[in-house]
């Protein structure tokens, strides 16, 4: 399935966002690297990992028109839902959106019943 640009730009910003806050990425599904492997048949755009923290970390670009799909909430709910294998500590779910729409993610998020969990991140580009 070809991805648009809008996409690459977001998983790019998501990528840039992630990195910044001490997370190295492990794999993406358009920026040269290797496609992240399917969790409960759900491919993340972005998976890293954090050393210092023992934390990795699942990302999602979303375009205005992909957001309140299906699709996208039943990558939210299994990827929001993962936890660290040795912990139990919930890995933080990032979703990228475009400036103007995280009040439709916030939406779809609450509609899943999803608003109560801490580790989701909605972050606009």
């Amino acid at each position: 399935m070809s991805v648009s640009l809008e996409h690459k730009k977001l998983e790019k910003a998501l990528i840039d966002h992630v990195t910044s806050k001490g997370f190295e990425i492990k794999c993406s599904s358009s920026h040269g690297l290797k496609t992240c492997d399917a969790v409960d048949d759900v491919i993340p755009d972005v998976r890293a990992y954090n050393s210092k923290e023992k934390l990795t970390l699942y990302g999602e670009a979303e375009t205005a028109d992909s957001i309140d799909t299906d699709h996208t909430k039943n990558q939210i709910k299994v990827l929001a839902n993962r936890k660290m294998t040795k912990s139990e500590k919930s890995c933080p779910f990032y979703l990228a959106v475009p400036k103007g729409s995280k009040a439709t993610a916030q939406k779809v998020i609450k509609d899943i019943g999803y608003d109560k969990k801490t580790n989701i991140y909605i972050v606009e580009f």
